[in-house]
């Protein structure tokens, strides 16, 4: 065989200890090495930082250059002003006069939802350029079309002030504008001047399928296992070999590879992921997201020819990891684990896809998936190609107005190719069925879908994570109430009502904890589950204004029940199928208060007369007891029919009726299959006096009715893995300001630090108004102390003057207390307070008026050196802080800085300590600019000698080298004056060269 000579370049790592470069991943280089390859054995040898002449000009040089100048079409950002990210998050950045990137802080960007559907709107469109009227009708569909223009105007002006603040005077039309408008069209700049990444991923795509079209017309007569660009397009998932190649990658095929992966890394997540309702949003994140799909899977194929297995692997498990149901991932993960002999996770591959086919689309994987797996699960031989399998199915969420029956082999919108990824195929889920002789069937067969039933909470696009034991507990007992309705007789179920009963398993879990601590979330997924399984869900819920209604959170249950049953209102309508003892004996009088609509029904068929509807004046005493037994005969009659879920959300709200109806179905409904759900803010709940809802609990729990889950924050790591998507700075800003909470931590990765999501604020809003108004002002000036605080500070916080009615304070800090913003920790004078959540802190401090916050600043500022005088080291960073905060002298700043930074050093704390020096330097620089004396002089060499030694004990081993040429300079402008002099010098030189060592540059 030929050999053949490439030239790549590299980059090597000595691996020593002390090597900057290697430790932090930059290495040395890159060098070029070149690559032989006789016989299917490579062999590479060392050329040098340079190519030798001779090669210079060779065609792999060129395919470097090619391979740049493709990269860099879709990357270039040298001419760019503004950098806008869609996807996965949608940000705005500016580049400001010393060419670095800035994001978009203002208001109106942040506040207001309509100036970022402009924008996506007009990143959508093609050629990113939209009709006014177009617009109009995208953004004001159903208001009057000259309002309607008049907004637009406005919100044109208001965007390009957001894109271009400082041209706002410039014309509208001219050609250098971002945003400008040519006649009835708005225009925003092409990708040269505004950088999507959106359109930089689909740049990328393009110019990987030209490549890859180039590829298949000059090597057409090359046996190449690589399918080619037209055969993808004929059949997008096709399978290819997993033998590693036995010549080198072809040069396109090289710079493929890596458009490949630039998209990849480009992606990273679905569409403006904040907007789930606009369709035009819908349906270019649903085209984004096939083509990252079919990207997922071309990349896994160019790996696996390459022999890459690992990172086919792991480009597998990312696609399988945002699509579980995607078959043709699962095919080829299978593929590759059993040419690695690893048969055990190709079998386990094949059956979480059998499980989730089942539970999703009540259907099986495809013939071929199944042979597959049959031929691995007997050791059969993998073959070497799978270039003749058909497509793999590719299962995704229904759209809400999918047709009845699609015909899916007729269909006029079946997508070119056989790409049936875009049609809407059954969830279970959902309510809609396939039929079982159509199941697990090719293209060509027709679904008939029935019309979708009710869609269960709100559209997750994060994992659940961290609540593994919660779920699991809830999936217990929906199952332990599953076998129990099955064992047990109706005269039994009757009979087992007993109070006290230890062997009696409870049918009632309350989930309680604070906002947005993932309560509803769980209801959620025990709900969906348990529709998957053929239980009927009824979810209700109740908010603050409607707590003085009676039985308002049971209403909607009870209209949902009889919706259920055809025919259960209006006797006349009752079918034979429903004519059971139980519904024939049932009487829906008493709860003819509850719900008018029925008073109509039942006196039409002559059941009851008008003037009786309500009882008997004499029988009021036992119209509650009789609308309990009433609704708990209803619920018992229809389980007979259809296995019910009932959830109640935020129950704190209802009124206490709605409470003793809950505690006396908990107890009535043993043995049936019922099973009720209830999510509780225990935050909103009083314990002095205690709220009624709590001593309905402790009796449930007593009479073993009821399970109770506490639900706790996440942990840090597990915030991490909620927002791994995001950057790492932006993943540990998230994990401190969400203390465990989900939700608050999903609308902060939705957001621009510092500014706090309007949802979370809005939350913290609605706590805070529970607190007299003298309470609020009370914490929001213990927010400028930080998250914790003190009594005795508090105490002086609240005047300038000593006599402080200290009273007053525990009455409020009880108050806050008692209601759960803050928490008690210590014992006997040595008591600190906590905020409940740091956000609240961000949220009361963002309250304040500037000038009151800087007073409050020094006044903490001075409180704390009264508390601390002696020993104002212990606190001198805090105090620091606040002299900062509030606009202090630079010489007061320097002074206690300078006490936190010998504090620090002499705790070894070199890097909080190197952190107070520079501010040190940095306000007597500013205090002393006019009048430098030598003795200021030496105490400035002084102060960078401590900074210099922190930052070098810190690693920072470039910059300390600046700070000791930064002394030398100080030094010898002094002169040299007496030996003692000249030994400072020669130590200055001495610790230059260490850092120059240390650097590994010597």
């Amino acid at each position: 065989m030929n050999s053949k000579i490439t030239y790549h370049q590299q980059v090597s790592y000595c691996g020593k200890t002390r090597c900057k470069k290697c430790r932090e991943g930059v290495g040395h280089g890159p060098y070029w090495y070149a690559y032989k390859t006789t016989n299917g054995h490579t062999t590479r040898t060392y050329i040098g930082k340079e190519l030798p002449p001779d090669v210079q000009n060779t065609q792999e040089v060129r395919t470097q250059l090619r391979e740049a100048g493709f990269t860099n079409r879709a990357l270039d950002l040298n001419t760019v002003v503004l950098r806008i990210s869609v996807l996965g998050q949608f940000r705005l950045e500016r580049r400001n006069a010393d060419l670095q990137w800035q994001p978009v802080t203002d208001s109106a960007w942040q506040e207001q939802h309509v100036i970022r559907a402009l924008l996506a709107l007009l990143i959508c469109t093609p050629g990113r350029k939209i009709n006014r009227a177009h617009a109009i009708a995208m953004l004001w569909s159903r208001t009057d079309k000259e309002k309607a223009s008049t907004n637009l105007n406005k919100l044109v002006s208001r965007l390009r002030m957001i894109l271009e603040p400082t041209r706002r005077r410039q014309s509208a039309r001219s050609a250098t504008q971002v945003l400008r408008i040519e006649g009835d069209e708005l225009i925003l700049a092409d990708q040269s001047r505004v950088w999507v990444d959106a359109d930089a991923f689909t740049e990328l795509l393009k110019t990987a399928r030209i490549l890859a079209d180039d590829n298949v017309s000059t090597d057409a007569d090359v046996a190449s296992p690589l399918p080619s660009l037209t055969a993808r397009e004929r059949d997008p998932f096709l399978i290819v070999p997993v033998t590693p190649p036995s010549t080198a990658l072809p040069e396109d095929a090289q710079v493929r590879e890596r458009l490949l992966r630039e998209a990849a890394a480009m992606y990273a997540g679905d569409f403006w992921p904040e907007e789930r309702q606009i369709d035009w949003v819908r349906s270019y994140r649903q085209a984004l997201k096939r083509d990252w799909l079919r990207l997922m899977l071309d990349l896994s194929d160019l790996y696996v020819w390459q022999g890459a297995t690992s990172s086919a692997i792991s480009t597998l498990d990312r696609l399988l990891a945002n699509d579980p149901a995607n078959e043709a991932g699962v095919q080829r993960l299978i593929v590759v684990l059993a040419k690695l002999n690893r048969r055990g996770e190709a079998l386990r591959a094949y059956h979480r896809l059998c499980d989730i086919l089942q539970q999703e689309y009540q259907t099986a994987p495809l013939e071929e998936t199944r042979m597959l797996y049959e031929t691995i699960r007997l050791g059969g031989t993998i073959p070497d190609t799978y270039s003749h399998l058909p497509t793999a199915r590719k299962h995704v969420q229904p759209d809400p107005i999918s047709q009845i029956g699609v015909d899916v082999a007729k269909s006029d919108a079946a997508p070119e190719g056989n790409d049936i990824s875009a049609l809407s195929l059954p969830n279970a889920g959902s309510g809609v069925e396939i039929s079982p002789a159509t199941a697990g069937t090719t293209a060509g067969t027709s679904f008939t879908i029935s019309p979708p039933g009710l869609s269960i909470g709100r559209s997750h696009q994060s994992p659940l994570i961290g609540r593994a034991y919660e779920l699991e507990v809830l999936r217990s007992l929906l199952q332990e109430i599953k076998q129990n309705a099955r064992l047990q007789l109706l005269g039994q179920r009757r009979a087992s009502g007993i109070p006290l009963d230890t062997q009696r398993r409870p049918q009632c879990a309350l989930l309680m904890g604070e906002a947005g601590i993932g309560k509803t979330r769980l209801a959620e997924e025990v709900s969906r589950e348990a529709q998957r399984t053929g239980w009927s869900v009824i979810w209700s819920r109740v908010y603050p204004q409607e707590s003085g209604i009676p039985y308002r959170i049971w209403t909607d249950v009870l209209r949902k029940v009889i919706e259920l049953v055809p025919g259960l209102a209006d006797p006349t309508l009752r079918t034979p199928a429903l004519l059971n003892p139980a519904l024939e004996a049932l009487q829906l009088q008493p709860l003819t208060a509850l719900l008018p609509e029925l008073s109509t029904s039942l006196v039409s068929v002559g059941t009851t007369q008008p003037g009786r509807l309500h009882g008997l004046p004499g029988q009021e005493h036992t119209a509650s007891y009789r609308v309990r037994d009433t609704v708990r005969e209803l619920l018992a009659a229809v389980s007979e029919i259809t296995p019910l879920v009932i959830v109640l959300d935020d129950i704190q709200w209802a009124d206490s009726n709605s409470h003793e109806l809950l505690s006396h179905l908990a107890r009535a409904l043993y043995g049936y299959p019922i099973f009720l759900v209830v999510t509780c803010r225990d935050t909103e709940l009083s314990h002095q006096p205690g709220h009624p809802l709590l001593e309905q609990v402790r009796h449930m729990q007593r009479e073993h009715a009821i399970r109770a889950l506490d639900i706790k924050p996440l942990t840090s790591e597990q915030i991490g893995l909620l927002v791994s998507h995001l950057p790492e700075p932006m993943v540990q800003h998230i994990q401190a300001q969400a203390a465990g909470n989900p939700f608050f931590a999903e609308e902060l990765a939705r957001t621009t630090p510092p500014v706090l999501p309007r949802t979370v604020a809005a939350a913290l809003e609605q706590r805070m108004k529970k607190l007299s108004a003298p309470c609020v002002q009370l914490l929001g000036n213990a927010a400028v102390l930080g998250g914790s605080f003190e009594f005795s500070v508090i105490c002086a916080m609240e005047t300038d003057n000593d006599q402080v009615d200290e009273d007053a304070v525990l009455t409020l800090l009880e108050e806050a207390l008692q209601s759960g913003v803050i928490t008690e920790e210590g014992t006997g004078t040595r008591i600190a307070y906590h905020f409940w959540h740091p956000l609240l802190v961000s949220y009361l401090y963002d309250t304040l008026m500037s000038v009151k916050r800087n007073r409050l600043h020094l006044r903490a500022a001075k409180v704390l050196q009264r508390a601390y005088k002696g020993r104002e080291e212990e606190v001198a960073a805090t105090i620091t802080h606040h002299l900062l905060s509030g606009g202090a002298n630079p010489g007061a700043i320097a002074h206690f800085a300078e006490l936190a930074a010998n504090h620090a050093y002499a705790l070894s704390a070199y890097a909080e300590a190197g952190h107070h020096y520079r501010m040190v330097i940095e306000h007597i620089e500013i205090e002393d600019r006019s009048n430098a004396q030598p003795e200021q002089l030496s105490y400035l060499i002084y102060l960078l000698e401590r900074l210099a030694e922190c930052t070098m004990v810190s690693g920072k081993f470039e910059e300390a080298r600046h700070l000791y040429e930064r002394l030398l300079d100080l030094s010898q402008a002094q002169g040299v004056h007496s030996p003692y002099e000249a030994q400072h010098l020669a130590l200055l030189w001495g610790e230059i060269g260490w850092t120059w060592r240390y650097m590994a540059n010597i």
